[in-house]
């Protein structure tokens, strides 16, 4: 068995047979099989961020404007992208809010309540709020 073969966790360096081909995809599968804390901690941030990902685009498919659908959605996909930057540092608690205007879309704020979860909201005539729990 060759290095290529090998999935290593970055946390505890278990390794595990790997059939992925590129260094990342390894990487990857080795977060996912590895039972040590911290790789347990990394999937359930993952999961968390996903599932956050999942309820920001949800709050952005109700359509308030007319504008045409290729402008908005290529606004919406880059405005998706910054805000999810921000996510990972929302989970950890190093940001715990964030709120952007923009013109055509409206106003949409994330808040870290006091319990972990990710309030996301989108105002502009009616309000659109989703909650994001771990």
């Amino acid at each position: 068995m060759n290095d290529e073969q090998l999935a290593v966790c970055e946390f505890c360096g278990q390794t595990f047979y790997s059939e992925a081909e590129t260094a990342m995809e390894r990487k990857k599968e080795a977060l996912m099989k590895c039972k040590c804390d911290e790789a347990v901690r990394a999937r359930k941030k993952l999961e968390y961020i996903t599932k956050a990902k999942r309820e920001l685009r949800e709050v952005f498919r109700y359509d308030f404007f007319q504008e045409s659908e290729n402008a908005y959605g290529e606004m919406q996909e880059k405005i998706m992208e910054i805000i999810s930057l921000i996510l990972p540092y929302m989970v950890d608690f190093e940001v715990y809010g964030l709120t952007v205007s923009i013109p055509s879309l409206g106003k949409i704020t994330l808040k870290v309540t006091s319990d972990g979860e990710i309030k996301i909201k989108r105002q502009i005539g009616a309000t659109i709020e989703k909650k994001v729990s771990k």
